[in-house]
């Protein structure tokens, strides 16, 4: 697919933190032709930047002021908050909106929400889900939320850094735990391949065998993520094939293969305990995807229908 973003010549963007994330974005947004601000705590990374066109600024407060548009690949959102309740900085915002990209948790994304409004500066929150290769790729995914009108006026920016850039609502929050729903998933696959990588090794069995089965039964699997979404949605758990307290047994004979081959398992025990949870909650007999149901009933808050963040 052709990366073909919209014009963005001449708009100013500033980039706070220019690791391998922010170098890779301030990068592409030079290439496109934006006006990049940069800016960084250790000074000795500005160079190559600077050299494709950047613009260095000494602090921080005047990268902030630079732009309407600041978005930080910071490490993580609390660097963000200390760097922004400084005085200077909090007098910088003045309407500007600002972008957080770092792991944060819903908690996190409210607070500097909320530091932010109250020094009358603008937030979005955008969660990447890539690794800085990707950056100019037409199929690597942004996550935003927060203010439509916000997300509409810049939404031109984000389409420059990669090709599907999705706002999900008006909920700040909301970036934030669908990135970690995906890469939750993300990195239970990898860790599980890891671990089921040592017993195979360790058993003189040709790791790629392995690799050659897991690739056949990607397709398997994420029709079976779709089926079992679409039970979720329509409250549909009745068992037609594998039920709970099926795999909860599998589950434990998995981890005693492990043990008679020396290799401790650290994945599929997670995975017994959450399928016996089920099981005694009542969905012994119900298709797996009441896991998920299991947890639903006993969470402290709820998802509405809107997919709004509720407390009790």
């Amino acid at each position: 697919m052709t990366f073909a973003p919209p014009d963005v010549r001449g708009e100013r963007v500033s980039v706070i933190g220019v690791g391998t994330m922010g170098t890779a974005i301030a990068s592409q947004l030079i290439t496109r032709g934006a006006r990049v601000t940069i800016w960084n705590r250790s000074p000795g990374k500005y160079e190559p930047l600077v050299a494709a066109g950047a613009i260095a600024a000494s602090t921080f407060d005047e990268a902030i002021e630079a732009s309407p548009l600041a978005i930080s690949c910071l490490i993580n959102s609390s660097v963000a908050q200390s760097l922004l309740a400084e005085r200077s900085a909090t007098r910088s915002l003045n309407g500007r909106t600002f972008v957080d990209t770092s792991t944060a948790s819903p908690t996190d994304v409210q607070q500097l929400g909320d530091l932010l409004g109250a020094a009358g500066g603008k937030h979005l929150d955008a969660k990447l889900m890539f690794y800085p290769a990707q950056v100019g790729s037409s199929s690597a995914t942004i996550f935003v939320s927060g203010s439509p009108e916000l997300y509409s006026r810049f939404q031109s920016i984000f389409e420059n850094i990669v090709g599907d850039v999705r706002f999900i609502g008006h909920d700040p929050r909301r970036a934030s735990i669908l990135y970690t729903a995906v890469w939750s998933y993300y990195y239970a696959g990898l860790f599980g391949f890891l671990e089921g990588l040592a017993l195979v090794t360790r058993s003189g069995i040709e790791p790629t065998l392995f690799l050659d089965q897991v690739r056949a039964s990607s397709s398997d699997l994420i029709q079976h993520l779709r089926e079992t979404a679409e039970r979720i949605s329509e409250d549909r758990l009745e068992g037609d094939q594998a039920a709970v307290e099926i795999y909860t047994k599998g589950f434990q004979t998995m981890i005693d293969t492990y043990d008679e081959v020396g290799i401790p398992s650290r994945m599929l025990e997670p995975q017994r305990a959450l399928s016996a949870f089920a099981r005694d909650k009542g969905y012994g007999r119900a298709d797996i995807a009441a896991v998920t149901r299991a947890l639903l009933d006993t969470s402290e808050f709820p998802i509405t229908a809107h997919g709004r963040i509720t407390s009790n």
